[in-house]
């Protein structure tokens, strides 16, 4: 009985099974080629709507802080976190959590 139902699953030399695979493989390969070289800071071919101040990453939908002194002035957790300083910003500002 083991060997019936070893029978009833495809082998792996099948050659249906080979070719659809190869088919998917050359579809991502064209796809990968075709597709356009990802630009750093945007997702998914949208503008950014937050970018951090001090290393220009995309903070669109992430958790961001906004400085309450300096105007239109975001930055991400992380320099944030090592107190990034661009002119005029000082790391002592009061500040928001987006």
């Amino acid at each position: 009985m083991g060997r019936s139902r070893a029978a009833s699953h495809a082998a792996p030399d099948d050659p249906g099974q080979s070719r659809s695979k190869r088919k998917r493989g050359t579809q991502n390969v064209e796809n990968t080629e075709s597709a356009p070289p990802e630009v750093p800071g945007i997702t998914d071919g949208k503008k950014a709507l937050y970018h951090c101040n001090y290393c220009n990453k995309d903070i669109s939908g992430k958790i961001r802080i906004k400085c309450v002194v300096c105007s239109d002035f975001d930055l991400c957790v992380e320099c944030f976190s090592v107190g990034a300083e661009v002119h005029p910003h000082k790391s002592n500002h009061p500040y928001r959590v987006m």
